[in-house]
């Protein structure tokens, strides 16, 4: 994709498409990135917003999607694989790479963890969600990946850099063809001591030094940890009163930031950081 963008924005939910729409009120050229995994469509039912009567946040979702497309905006229904910046933002997807002077990050916060026992007394321990920020602190060690789409492929084209002694997990979900070993039984706990040892299935047992988590999409944080991204103790990115966070260029809106999980409050900051870009360009 050749074309230039003043503003890349990733998220596609209320937040996202509200940046969008006033972005595109301003004249600046948008580029949309939406995942159907949006946390909104967890929302059964949603009946406190402005002017819209009871409406699950799936059709909430579509019809941002049907707006964006009616306004011209553009839009791209993708993974994200990862953020680069030399000097502008790099967006890796599955098949093209957008690049802007902007980027904002509407990505939500991520509610759903893995349903495995151990999973959080080993988080930070042993698992990992980002090749690129801790891929190298598994040099020459046995590396375990649980996934099975483009994101774990992604994930483990990197990795193949600092060891060759990789185990591929699909939990049970999804088939993959690969030179590694892949393992395609459900996995029932992770093991370890102080830090992670291993990965125990329904029939074996895996020594591991590490584990990387690729299931879905890369996390918010995730995405730009390497870029030296502050955040506090909630895990919401750090952000400014223009929505700008420490990195010049780069904001964040919504879930993302924290506060008040709402639809009306992501909207407003989407509101509110089109200003803010639409004033420094």
């Amino acid at each position: 994709m050749s074309k230039k963008y003043d503003v890349i924005i990733i998220g596609a939910g209320p937040a996202g498409v509200s940046a969008a729409i006033y972005l595109k009120r301003f004249n600046r050229e948008v580029l949309v990135i939406g995942n159907s995994n949006s946390s909104l469509h967890l929302a059964s039912s949603i009946d406190n917003y402005y002017g819209v009567e009871a409406i699950s946040g799936k059709e909430l979702y579509e019809k941002g999607i049907v707006q964006l497309k009616t306004l011209e905006i553009d839009y791209l229904e993708s993974n994200v694989l990862g953020v680069d910046y030399f000097g502008e933002f790099a967006v890796k997807l599955e098949n093209s790479m957008p690049s802007a002077k902007n980027l904002i990050l509407a990505t939500g916060k991520a509610r759903n963890k893995l349903k495995i026992k151990n999973y959080q007394q080993y988080e930070m321990k042993g698992i990992s969600y980002c090749a690129v920020c801790d891929g190298f602190f598994y040099r020459k060690k046995k590396i375990g990946i649980i996934g099975s789409d483009k994101y774990m492929e992604h994930e483990l084209a990197f990795l193949s850099q600092f060891t060759d002694d990789i185990t591929i997990f699909t939990n049970g979900e999804g088939r993959v063809e690969s030179n590694y070993r892949v393992v395609d039984e459900k996995i029932l706990s992770f093991y370890g001591n102080d830090v992670l040892e291993g990965i125990e299935t329904v029939n074996n047992k895996y020594s591991l030094d590490g584990v990387f988590v690729a299931i879905g999409q890369m996390g918010t944080f995730d995405l730009v940890k390497h870029l030296g991204i502050n955040i506090d103790k909630q895990n919401n990115i750090v952000v400014n009163e223009d929505y700008q966070t420490n990195l010049n260029g780069l904001y964040a809106i919504g879930d993302a930031v924290g506060g008040v999980l709402q639809v009306t409050k992501a909207s407003y900051d989407g509101m509110m950081v089109a200003y803010s870009i639409n004033k420094k360009l």
